[in-house]
C-alpha cells in the first residue's frame, strides 16, 4: 500500500473551477464600477489643480482668459481616460470674466458616457450623457448655453 497515489478525481477539479467562474462574475460588475469611479476620481483630480491654476491666473489678470479669444492654459489637460477642457468660446463668454465652466469627457465614450463638470464656484456635476467630444477643437462648444449634457446630478 506504500505506493498508492494521491489525486484529484477529475470532475472535483471541475467543481472547484465551476466554482470559481461563478465567483469571478459576481465580482466583474463590483470591479469594473470601483474601475469606473476611480477613473471618474482620476480626472477630478487634476481639475482641481486645473481650478488652482485659475484662481492664480485670475488673480494676477483678473481673468480667466489669456485674451479675448483664448482661455488661460491648463497645466493639466488631460488623464489617461479623459480630455479636460473649458467650456465654451471665450470671445463670447461672460463680459466681465469672472466665471468659466470646465469638463472632463471620457476618450473612449463608449465604455465612459459621463462626464464631469465644474464651475468656478467650485460646483461639481456628474452628467450621465453629453454631445462634447474629445476632438472638439480648443474648448468644448456650448452654443446658446446649451452643453448637450443630460442626466446631471450634483456630487
Amino acid at each position: 500500500m506504500a505506493g498508492k497515489m494521491r489525486g484529484f478525481v477529475l470532475s472535483e477539479l471541475l467543481v472547484v473551477l465551476l466554482i470559481l467562474s461563478v465567483l469571478a462574475v459576481a465580482a466583474y460588475p463590483g470591479v469594473e464600477a470601483y474601475v469606473r469611479r476611480a477613473r471618474l476620481y482620476e480626472a477630478q483630480q487634476a481639475m482641481m489643480l486645473n481650478m488652482r491654476h485659475l484662481e492664480q491666473h485670475y488673480m494676477q489678470r483678473f481673468s480667466f482668459k489669456k485674451n479675448r479669444r483664448e482661455w488661460a492654459d491648463l497645466p493639466v489637460a488631460q488623464t489617461k481616460h479623459f480630455c479636460i477642457r473649458m467650456q465654451g468660446n471665450p470671445a463670447s463668454t461672460n463680459k466681465y470674466d469672472d466665471s468659466y465652466t470646465m469638463k472632463a469627457v471620457a476618450f473612449d465614450r463608449d465604455r465612459e458616457p459621463r462626464v464631469l463638470v465644474v464651475s468656478q464656484d467650485g460646483r461639481w456635476r456628474v452628467c450621465e450623457r453629453s454631445r462634447s467630444r474629445c476632438d472638439d477643437a480648443g474648448y468644448f462648444s456650448n452654443p446658446n448655453n446649451q452643453s448637450g449634457d443630460s442626466g446631471c446630478v450634483a456630487q
